[in-house]
């Protein structure tokens, strides 16, 4: 299975339809969502809606859980509390009740996607270093982790007999076989570092281990028109880069955390959630009910080409079976017609008699010796032996 990892989305619409383009274009089985469809950005409805049609497997992140209640916005800071309390409002109660039904983690297909740290999943911690990284690796038994929050892509890598935990930069690779991994693959919508501002996710294929980091433009124009229309205050942080705005150093240095460490949104993993393999395949700009109906043509031809070539086999096996008895029928006449020659020669010889058929010919024999009849009497050849016959 070929998958799309994203994460971190954050109401950002044009990154959202950008990145799904280039998802398109490389052509994946399905796509899974690290959490944070919402928050900072201007679009949650729209961009909660385009998820839901797109995404199979999602996991809820503290943003998501802030805007149900199950975190409470005073454990955010100040720009990240009125973001939340400002996609409240624009929310309505059947969007909060999806955020309800979505899992703190998944596992599947050899993967196991959780929005923060594995360990203790409710609780969002950060992990940006490798000793952060480490209670994960001992809290989960699969070989890739898939996590987010942090907005920084990259890898944490463990091996070695000493238990060493090694931080790489984002590269596409080919995981070991049995190695073991927590991936990020940046944020879709809020990118935080300077240096690149574009979007950021990556393709990973359960079969193969190949791992791709993808980096996609978007319109940043339309972003900011969708902003200022919004009412939101504070702009995030690529959208100050791009204005040539003040950022402040600990911005630019790293990750800055949103709401303060301890935080827990009150809900038990159980770990029971599973991911969704064998969706509909993914094209940009479709929504699910299409992606649904090509799939369901795609299983039809698949049908009808299995039906097709059984027909074909079964004509070939009937076509096997009549030259073998054609055959046989052939050697069958040419021995009675063998001995029919031999006993009608005898005959002639002492009674002067007709030829006979033999009694013992077989009815493909007869049938065989019919139709010969049958092409001597429409080309006009007569019997000799016919005492009819005047000369």
């Amino acid at each position: 299975m070929r998958y799309a990892i994203v994460s971190d989305i954050h109401s950002n619409r044009p990154a959202w339809a950008a990145v799904l383009d280039d998802i398109a274009r490389e052509g994946v089985d399905a796509i899974c969502c690290l959490g944070d469809i919402v928050g900072y950005g201007p679009r949650p409805g729209a961009v909660l809606a385009s998820v839901r049609n797109h995404c199979e497997n999602v996991v809820l992140g503290n943003h998501d859980a802030a805007v149900t209640g199950k975190l409470q916005p005073q454990a955010f800071n100040r720009v990240a509390r009125e973001a939340i309390e400002w996609t409240r409002e624009r929310l309505d109660d059947e969007a909060r009740r999806y955020f309800e039904s979505v899992p703190l983690s998944l596992r599947g297909d050899g993967m196991l996607l959780v929005h923060g740290e594995a360990a203790q999943p409710a609780k969002f911690r950060y992990v940006t270093k490798p000793e952060q990284a480490r209670a994960s690796f001992r809290a989960s038994k699969r070989d890739v982790l898939f996590f987010g929050h942090t907005h920084e892509p990259g890898v944490f890598a463990a091996g070695g007999s000493r238990g060493t935990i090694n931080k790489l930069p984002p590269h596409d690779m080919a995981l070991k076989p049995g190695g073991r991994y927590m991936i990020n693959p940046g944020s879709v919508g809020d990118p935080r570092c300077a240096r690149d501002l574009r979007a950021s996710y990556c393709l990973f294929d359960s079969r193969s281990l190949q791992l791709r980091f993808r980096r996609v433009e978007f319109d940043a124009d339309e972003y900011r028109r969708d902003f200022e229309a919004s009412g939101l205050r504070h702009k995030p942080f690529f959208l100050r880069v791009l204005d040539a705005e003040s950022v402040r150093e600990e911005e630019r240095a790293g990750v800055v955390s949103d709401h303060r460490e301890g935080v827990d949104a009150g809900i038990e993993d159980d770990g029971s959630g599973r991911l969704h393999i064998g969706g509909a395949p993914v094209f940009a700009g479709w929504d699910r009910s299409q992606a649904l109906s090509v799939a369901e043509s795609a299983r039809r031809h698949r049908r009808r080409s299995r039906a097709g070539v059984l027909w074909l086999l079964l004509i070939l096996a009937a076509g096997v079976i009549a030259a073998t008895n054609w055959t046989a029928d052939r050697a069958t006449a040419r021995s009675t017609s063998a001995e029919g020659s031999a006993g009608d020669a005898e005959r002639i010889q002492h009674t002067g008699a007709r030829r006979v058929t033999p009694a013992s010919a077989s009815p493909s024999a007869m049938r065989l010796g019919s139709d010969l009849e049958k092409i001597m009497a429409d080309e006009g050849w007569e019997d000799p032996s016919d005492p009819g016959d005047s000369h």
